[in-house]
């Protein structure tokens, strides 16, 4: 009886972890993300990996002509910036390559500041990771709510924006979502993903 037991035991156990899924190991990989603050010029590139490596990184123009190139030694990341100042506006390319892969971030550069600025960038080879990133020329507080496909709000906040603001969102379980971003003087700004 004692044996009956044990194995019925071990059967819903089995059964149990095979229902939920287990966690599977993930593989050794990088994040990139880059930033820019209020507008400017400044791009910053934040680099995190496992493992030490080489990487590449290379800064393309709109018509994929590298403008600039490094060769950096990561430990386990880092964090860089990159001064457009005097490039000209248009959409730039900055190109991170390590033994993983290749990764490609679009940015825009434009002349001038921005009132308020804000973007919704996946984490590279981070499952369901976002970063939202907001720069404001003036202190002010935002409402950030966001949304699943069927427009239920799955989340709400208030976040204080002096300069810039960056935060990493983890969305599980949502195939398709929508940030929505409010100001004090009813600036909306719905970012889909």
């Amino acid at each position: 009886m004692r044996k009956i037991c044990v194995v019925l035991a071990g059967v819903l156990f089995c059964t149990l972890v095979s229902a939920n899924g287990a966690d599977k190991p993930v593989p050794a990989s990088s994040s990139v993300v880059v930033t820019n603050s209020n507008g400017s010029s400044l791009f910053k590139l934040y680099y995190r990996s496992v493992k030490p490596q080489k990487v590449k990184v290379s800064l393309l123009d709109e018509t994929g002509t590298a403008i600039y190139s490094e060769t950096l030694k990561s430990n386990n990341g880092f964090v860089r910036p990159y001064n457009l100042e005097n490039m000209a506006k248009g959409e730039y390319t900055i190109q991170v390559e390590d033994e993983n892969g290749k990764t490609v971030e679009k940015v825009n550069y434009s002349v001038g500041k921005v009132e308020k600025w804000i973007k919704v960038t996946k984490v590279t080879n981070e499952l369901n990771k976002f970063v939202l990133t907001i720069a404001s020329d003036k202190k002010t507080d935002v409402t950030i709510k966001i949304f699943d496909s069927e427009s239920n709000e799955v989340y709400s906040g208030t976040e204080e924006v002096n300069g810039t603001f960056a935060k990493v969102y983890t969305l599980n379980n949502l195939d398709s979502f929508s940030f929505e971003v409010t100001d004090g003087k009813g600036l909306v700004k719905t970012i889909k993903y």
